[in-house]
């Protein structure tokens, strides 16, 4: 059997989700909270605000101590499992795929953000599906 070489690295992270109130600085209480505990901020999503509050949701490289940060701000934080792709070649069609995949499994994708270097530069994608589905859907990212 001839085996492909993936051109992604793919895991499962922790991902911190947040509600916000959705008033200026709001973020920036949070964003000054990590960096005063030395918390390297990997990925963040911030839907647009609901009337008062704003979801966030952040991929950081110390999860434990940034949710003590950010609870000790007043914040509740809900801890949530996401996938994570490391592109280092990144090109048109590979969140198609994995959105592709993951829909013809019916399994939903609850949040996706995406950071990029450009065409042919590095690139890495966060997606949150259901936890009841978490296990089936890194299964099939194993396959991609």
């Amino acid at each position: 059997m001839d085996e492909k070489k993936r051109a992604f690295e793919f895991k499962v992270v922790t991902q911190l989700k947040v509600v916000l109130d959705h008033v200026p600085g709001s973020l920036a209480r949070v964003a000054e909270a990590l960096q005063k505990a030395d918390i390297n901020i990997e990925g963040t999503c911030n839907m647009e605000g609901y009337d008062e509050t704003m979801p966030l949701r952040l991929v950081v490289d110390k999860p434990d101590a940034a949710k003590k940060a950010i609870e000790a701000l007043g914040e509740p934080v809900t801890i949530e499992q996401a996938l994570s792709f490391r592109s280092l070649d990144d090109k048109p069609g590979f969140i198609a795929a994995v959105a592709r995949k993951l829909g013809d499994a019916k399994i939903n994708i609850q949040s996706i953000y995406h950071t990029s270097s450009g065409r042919g530069g590095e690139a890495t994608i966060f997606i949150s599906v259901d936890k009841a589905n978490l296990e089936r859907a890194t299964q099939l990212m194993q396959s991609l």
